[in-house]
């Protein structure tokens, strides 16, 4: 009988590892490779880019700029089959996931190893949905593309109109995000700062962009990278973040608030896993720059967010200043739409929470409660109006964190609800 588990444990220690390593996590290291051989400038621009930020966090040593930046973020589908064109729904958990991410509002936070708590941080980084387009016209953020190309690699095609891709907009007032098949179990990648305007951007296969994808009654994100952290990760590296064990034996990632480890992890380890003699607390697995599956990211360190902002302030500092998240003047209407207030009390509560929502002009609204685990766990829609006050019940549901999300049109906020 023991042999018997010795061998069945054993299988599943081989499954795993193979499992882990027929999945390409993130190839933007060897991205980096491929930029520094067919860009003569990139090299250059990329250590005077690091420069730039480690100047920049030298003049600002309480590290953090005290306000919130705002991104513009377009996101163009590159589809071959019709399951490969993502629904707006996806694209939007998208965005949503990365502000959760960034400001420190998932609701996985209280998975963070206690010893690391402290050093988690809201990046002072936010994310939306580009509403004017480079020419000024209405936009909903996303651009569609059907192609020929059956799947896409780290070679840049995707970005580009002639090669069976999508030309992006400019770098300097969007964050141009692809999202199509990449082969190879390939995930996603990420142009760092010091490339070129044509390649500026991040990339991530279709299985693995946002958090919910329910496409023709088919589930397609592909677990255990189900829950957005791709794309977390990968604007991470276009934000000027290396990985967390620095790409190299016990290197280094320059951030000062992350502990060295020897290399990347899989799947979720225990703490503490020591390596590097980083004990007692060992690797930081749950930081959104490892390999970890997931479920088990839920942490970006002050540091990294320091240097993400030093990035924003620097080489990035023209989307600053950017209208990509105005309204287009044309599309007066449409903008009336955004959700002008939402709040939710008591909260935290027990039995009942009273919602209200107001819009700029009547529209439709849907309200959902999304557990820890991101199951549904509560749904009602409401017919045009413009503003709603109601009394949900909540006395069935278990005591913990949940997130109340509104939908009205293309718009979405979302609030931590604690019920207790």
């Amino acid at each position: 009988m023991n042999k018997l588990l010795l061998a069945f444990l054993s299988t599943g220690v081989i499954t795993a590892s193979i499992n882990a390593q027929s999945i390409q996590r993130c190839s933007t290291t060897e991205y980096e490779h491929f930029l520094e051989e067919t860009d003569p400038n990139f090299t250059y621009n990329r250590e005077q880019a690091d420069l730039a930020v480690e100047e920049w966090l030298k003049n600002h040593p309480n590290e953090k700029a005290g306000t919130i930046i705002t991104i513009p973020v377009v996101v163009h589908v590159v589809y071959n089959t019709s399951q490969q064109n993502i629904s707006d729904k996806q694209v939007y958990s998208g965005i949503d996931v990365l502000n959760r991410d960034y400001s420190r509002q998932n609701l996985d936070t209280g998975n963070t190893a206690s010893a690391f708590k402290p050093d988690a941080a809201d990046t002072e980084i936010r994310f939306c949905v580009a509403h004017r387009d480079p020419n000024g016209a209405w936009t909903n953020g996303i651009t569609r593309t059907q192609t020929s190309t059956s799947s896409f690699n780290t070679n840049d095609a995707v970005k580009s109109n002639g090669t069976g891709g999508k030309t992006g907009w400019d770098r300097n007032k969007y964050l141009n995000i692809w999202v199509c098949n990449l082969g190879s179990g390939l995930l996603g990648y990420a142009t760092p700062p010091g490339a070129s305007a044509s390649s500026d951007g991040v990339v991530c296969g279709y299985k693995y962009f946002g958090d919910i994808a329910d496409t023709d009654g088919t589930f397609i994100l592909s677990a255990p990278y189900n829950r957005g952290r791709t794309a977390t990760h990968e604007v991470g590296h276009w934000l000027n973040l290396r990985h967390i064990w620095g790409d190299s034996n016990c290197g280094s990632d320059l951030v000062n608030d992350t502990p060295t480890q020897q290399t990347s992890n899989f799947g979720c380890p225990n703490f503490p896993h020591i390596t590097c003699s980083n004990g007692p607390n060992g690797d930081m697995y749950n930081n959104y720059m490892d390999y970890s599956d997931d479920g088990c990211m839920n942490i970006f360190t002050v540091g990294q967010g320091a240097r993400m902002q030093a990035c924003l302030n620097t080489t990035r500092s023209s989307l600053k200043t950017s209208d990509g998240c105005e309204g287009a003047v044309n599309s007066l209407k449409e903008e009336m739409k955004t959700i002008t207030n939402f709040s939710i009390f008591p909260n935290p509560a027990s039995e009942n929470i009273q919602v209200q929502v107001e819009l700029g002009i009547e529209n439709e609204i849907s309200l959902e409660i999304i557990d820890i685990t991101g199951k549904r766990v509560f749904q009602k829609s409401y017919s045009k109006l413009q503003q709603l006050s109601d009394n949900i019940s909540i006395s069935n549901l278990e005591s913990g964190i949940y997130m109340i999300k509104v939908n009205s049109g293309t718009y979405h906020q979302i609030k931590k609800l604690i019920i207790n």
